[in-house]
């Protein structure tokens, strides 16, 4: 990169040009596929304003595996999709004893 061009791109970080937008929240609806779509949302803050941006998803075939607790079960809970829950409670402690760094 060449000074003039260093000094241009400082000057554009600055400004927020440059500046990676920020997620403010998401959107899920069902899609006319029998799937979902997902809009992202994004802060205005510093830098220009950033359109949402939508990702469609197809209805996904068979049953996704999830760990009870977990995010991702609790969507697809509210969302209907079809999962089949897997392991231990997220978050629920080992029943295995903890081992000391220098036993392993």
């Amino acid at each position: 990169m060449e000074y003039a061009e260093a000094l241009q791109h400082n000057a554009d970080v600055r400004k927020g040009r440059n500046a990676k937008p920020t997620l403010a929240h998401v959107r899920i609806e069902e899609a006319e596929n029998g799937g979902h779509s997902v809009e992202h949302h994004f802060e205005s803050g510093n830098g220009a304003y950033t359109q949402p941006k939508t990702f469609v998803f197809a209805r996904p075939e068979g049953k996704v595996s999830l760990p009870k607790g977990h995010i991702l079960q609790h969507v697809a809970e509210h969302l209907g999709i079809p999962h089949e829950i897997i392991g231990k409670t997220h978050g629920e402690q080992s029943q295995e004893p903890e081992k000391e760094a220098d036993e392993e």
